[in-house]
């Protein structure tokens, strides 16, 4: 019997300022700490990250009732048994006989990840405004932003809160940063120092989109040279190569990429890692985007197996489980690939090769053509059909679908 505590809930904290919510996954559901909360959290001396009333909630139904927990765990529940729980868990052996109501109460934090804003200068396929300045700007949106008392509460809070942690040496605690764009946002810096100064020896991990103007990667480099103990890692998300990735990430030079990607792996105490959100544009040439990074990463000795991270698009109109069940196919000879070579993503592929084609309806045609309208429509300086033919194709394949 699969048992459904996923170690993320207990080990991860998620704080997101442009959405005032703190949640221990990025693929959750959002949930906010109003004011009154944290005013009584504070009031009874009770954590704010581990005793909130909907993060017990969450918790419990995992403990006590072995469920992935509903309005919470939904991206996952909606994807069992191809989800990724399946394969972000680690806590597959979780030992039934522990304490239950220690483990709910305990502090168990070694990772947190920060969104500080929605300040980024691309526009990729599968983002919104929510999260990219810049797509606010494409749809004439307001740009979200937080309550800054909230942000500042909560920063006060965290501040304490790594002040007073009992560190395990045994244990690594890893401080992601996450956007928008981090790197396109003055507050990042200023916060890893801090944590630097409160935290033995952290675990810095920028995700970012490596689209990082010159002046500000060298700020970087400079700071991790400034500290040589701490082991930084750049997540870069990128979904194609060349005009394919330029296209998926709306604003992305793939000169400056590439660069900006190597001048970090010249760095001994630095990293980079691959961070591809599979999608229905980018399942085709999976094979090819293996292929050229594992090249560029053995060329500079820093192929690994997990040099490859795990995401994926969840939206119909974008999702690899709205292609028809042809396209499947395609995956295999990069999935062969990265077992060939000991990379884990090969189970990642797997995962997304078993939804392909497993989530269409009567909508799902309607929902791929309009997104692709959008983009023909509204970002004419790629050659949208040239570049991503097989899309046309799925439209029409899924609108004969219908009409059978």
């Amino acid at each position: 019997m699969t048992r459904y505590v996923c170690s993320k809930m207990f080990t991860d904290m998620n704080i997101k300022f442009p959405y005032n919510s703190i949640k221990n996954c990025c693929k959750s559901n959002d949930y906010t700490i109003s004011d009154s909360e944290l005013q009584q959290l504070e009031q009874n001396g009770e954590n704010i990250f581990t005793q909130n009333a909907e993060y017990m909630r969450r918790k419990r139904s995992m403990l006590m009732d072995n469920n992935l927990p509903e309005n919470g765990c939904d991206t996952c529940i909606h994807t069992e048994p191809n989800s990724l729980f399946r394969d972000w868990n680690r806590w597959e052996k979780f030992d039934n006989s522990l304490d239950l109501e220690i483990i709910a109460n305990a502090d168990n934090f070694t990772t947190y990840e920060f969104v500080i804003s929605s300040a980024c200068d691309l526009k990729c396929v599968y983002c919104s405004e929510q999260d990219s300045t810049s797509w606010a700007r494409e749809l004439g949106l307001p740009i979200n932003r937080g309550q800054e008392e909230w942000k500042q509460k909560v920063l006060r809070d965290l501040r304490e809160h790594l002040s007073v942690k009992v560190y395990d040496s045994n244990i690594d605690y890893w401080f992601f940063f996450s956007g928008g764009e981090p790197t396109y946002n003055t507050e990042t810096l200023s916060l890893i120092h801090e944590i630097i100064s409160k935290v033995p020896i952290p675990n810095i991990v920028i995700s970012t989109n490596a689209n990082t103007k010159q002046a500000i990667m060298d700020r970087y480099i400079a700071t991790i040279r400034d500290y040589p103990n701490v082991q930084w890692t750049f997540d870069c998300s990128i979904d194609g190569i060349g005009p394919h990735a330029d296209a998926i990430r709306t604003g992305l030079n793939w000169q400056v990429f590439n660069r900006n990607i190597k001048l970090i792996m010249m760095e001994p105490n630095a990293k980079v890692r691959i961070s591809p959100t599979v999608s229905m544009y980018s399942v085709p040439r999976m094979y090819e985007f293996v292929n050229y990074f594992y090249s560029m990463f053995a060329e500079c000795n820093q192929h690994h197996s997990l040099m490859f991270n795990f995401n994926m698009v969840q939206e119909p109109e974008l999702s690899p489980w709205s292609m028809p069940q042809g396209y499947a196919s395609t995956l295999d000879a990069s999935i062969q690939f990265c077992k060939e070579k000991d990379l884990y993503f090969h189970k990642h592929l797997l995962n997304v090769q078993s939804l392909i084609g497993t989530k269409i309806d009567e909508k799902t045609a309607g929902c791929v053509e309009r997104k692709w309208i959008y983009f023909n429509q509204r970002r004419p300086q790629y050659e949208w059909s040239q570049l991503f033919p097989h899309v046309p194709e799925i439209i029409r394949e899924l609108k004969n679908e219908n009409i059978n």
